[in-house]
């Protein structure tokens, strides 16, 4: 099985390290057509899952007809580690396939659990998921920075800067719609039209799509 080089989960182990742990734990390869649930709201999650192609959503609907996407994730990202380490009977979102995709569903607890041959894969990926975790809290914080903008203006603005400190670029490409990202701010669609239109205007931003440029950094 082909792990994406930029697999953090598996950072620092080898093909013949990966190979060997695949042989004692339990795991399945998933292809998952557009839209498809991969976990859903009230499941139990035992399982660490990687994109091995493709991209997933994660979604929480608060009420009928109204939903946030809380993240998303790309090749070699895992999602539903923390759902799984805290053991949680009922998952409080949904994982959903954004486009056609190839996943690997690893057994938390035959990961994180020394196998019987103590091989060395074990130890590194149990370190490496540490460390996923704690900068999976990092992002949380950092979205939740966002969201505790007083006004649509200051989270597009938090948001936009963000990712242009990511791409270290004045361009760069967000991975959602306009509605995604209304979904991903918690604000109001029409809002959030209205206020690109005027940063647009006001030679602050640039955009096509979901392309976005600085024309102006704003203080």
């Amino acid at each position: 099985m082909r792990i994406p080089g930029n697999c953090g989960l598996f950072h620092g182990i080898s093909a013949q390290e990966a190979d060997d742990l695949f042989k004692c734990v339990d795991f399945r390869q998933i292809s998952a057509e557009e839209g498809k649930v991969l976990i859903r709201e009230g499941d139990s999650v035992e399982s660490i899952w990687v994109v091995l192609s493709g991209s997933v959503r994660v979604v929480r609907s608060d009420s009928p007809g109204f939903r946030t996407i809380q993240a998303q994730f790309g090749v070699g990202e895992i999602f539903g580690e923390t759902l799984a380490c805290a053991r949680m009977e009922k998952s409080p979102v949904s994982a959903i396939a954004s486009e056609r995709s190839e996943l690997l569903s690893i057994s938390y607890r035959k990961l994180i659990f020394p196998c019987g041959t103590a091989c060395v894969a074990h130890r590194k990926i149990v370190e490496n998921l540490i460390e996923i975790l704690a900068r999976r809290n990092l992002f949380l914080n950092g979205r939740l920075g966002v969201l505790s903008r007083r006004n649509t203006r200051e989270k597009v603005l938090t948001f936009l800067a963000e990712k242009r400190a990511s791409a270290d670029s004045d361009s760069f490409e967000i991975p959602f719609s306009r509605a995604e990202l209304a979904d991903f701010l918690c604000v109001d669609r029409s809002a959030l039209s209205r206020e690109l239109s005027r940063l647009k205007a006001e030679g602050v931003l640039q955009f096509e799509l979901n392309r976005f440029t600085f024309r102006e950094i704003p203080d």
